[in-house]
């Protein structure tokens, strides 16, 4: 199987690497590699695979977090990036153990990542995988939801984290017809599925983006005016709209050390402000941490003084992804892909991946080829 590999190594790369690239991020010099490891291991017929589903990944994307994985650093500790990396896929079923029922051979799925984790349920616990870009994945079967016909595997490949955490946060906020809401860095992939998620409820939506870009998109998802919080002029325009609206009934900012303190003074009465992440990664110093008390304590008495509510969401539930899906099959949700690449275009999907001007996801797509039989022994191989 096939499989993205990333390592800060100099000199000749492995013999088992292909369309080599090489890449700043984070001012580390970084190579990328697609690479041939074995292929994972699944016997049907095995009793530790009854639940399980071995599918053939057709194609993947990057999200935030896969930053930190490139460069070797996870939450929970150091991440071996010989085995690949990468969050969301979508993958053709390929194989099923004896216990799976609703889904069969040749089915297009993408991973739910479910969070909080249910108690006494061990595979209910977030992302699915931290190795999406290799071909072949071992998967609890309930943490698979089958896609529409018609969406293409770049789609697909870019929908679940971005579209079930926007989601669960609008689910989280109320977010409905009539429904004023203020969405932060519009141009991030949860913020985009957000915005063409309330926009297709009917709610009146407008946006915080330091970013020039994506103007023509916004106003093409049904945003009302988006709003340069560097902009003195224009951060005068949204205060007096808040006053005139008596306030965001909700405000949804992915990024919450980056724009917090701006958009909880914009809540009204009753209103929700729900964030799922930081901007800077769980290795940075947080953006914000060096603000007077002072202002955290004002913040706090806006929310009290208003009876506000204020929400922390990471990921979301299966009905969340099964709801975006739902409204992509009906028109009511778009989701926004930037670009596409295949075959040796490693170099071009990683510049573009990491390319602050990206606009929506870039996905890989991995070409068909022919497969051998899938080896029926223990799930016991290792990585690249």
């Amino acid at each position: 199987m096939r499989v993205l590999v990333v390592d800060e190594e100099q000199g000749a790369p492995p013999d088992h690497w292909s369309a080599i690239a090489e890449h700043t991020v984070r001012g580390r010099a970084l190579r990328f590699g697609l690479a041939e490891a074995a292929d994972t291991a699944f016997d049907p017929a095995a009793d530790h695979n009854r639940e399980y589903v071995l599918a053939r990944v057709r194609a993947f994307s990057l999200n935030y977090r896969d930053t930190a994985l490139a460069l070797g650093e996870h939450a929970e500790g150091t991440h071996d990036r010989g085995r690949g990396f990468g969050s969301d896929f979508v993958a053709e079923v390929a194989a099923t153990g004896s216990a799976v029922r609703g889904l069969r051979p040749g089915d297009r799925v993408i991973p739910s990542m479910d969070w909080p984790p249910r108690p006494g349920d061990t595979v209910s616990a977030g992302v699915v995988t931290n190795t999406a870009s290799r071909e072949l994945q071992r998967v609890h079967h309930s943490r698979l939801v089958p896609v529409p016909t018609a969406m293409s595997d770049a789609q697909a490949a870019s929908f679940s984290i971005g579209a079930q955490t926007a989601y669960a946060m609008l689910r989280r906020a109320e977010v409905g017809r009539d429904t004023t809401v203020l969405v932060t860095a519009a141009t991030s992939m949860t913020s985009l599925f957000a915005i063409s998620a309330a926009c297709g409820r009917g709610a009146r939506v407008y946006c915080l983006s330091r970013s020039g870009r994506g103007a023509d998109l916004l106003a093409e998802l049904g945003v009302v005016r988006s709003f340069d919080p560097n902009d003195p002029a224009d951060l005068k325009d949204l205060a007096r709209l808040a006053r005139q609206i008596r306030g965001f009934d909700a405000v949804v900012d992915p990024f919450c050390d980056a724009y917090v303190l701006t958009a909880v003074k914009l809540i009204g009465f009753n209103g929700h402000y729900v964030t799922c992440r930081l901007m800077g990664s769980p290795h940075d110093e947080m953006a914000g941490t060096d603000t007077p008390g002072g202002h955290w304590l004002s913040m706090l008495t806006s929310l009290v003084s208003k009876n506000a509510t204020i929400h922390g969401q990471c990921l979301g539930v299966r009905a969340d992804l099964e709801a975006a899906l739902g409204d992509w099959d009906a028109g009511r949700l778009r989701v926004v892909v930037d670009s596409e690449f295949s075959g040796a275009d490693i170099g071009p999907f990683v510049r573009r991946t990491f390319d602050p001007a990206r606009l929506g996801k870039a996905a890989y797509v991995f070409g068909d080829r022919d497969h051998d039989e899938y080896p029926e022994r223990d799930d016991t191989t290792k990585g690249a």
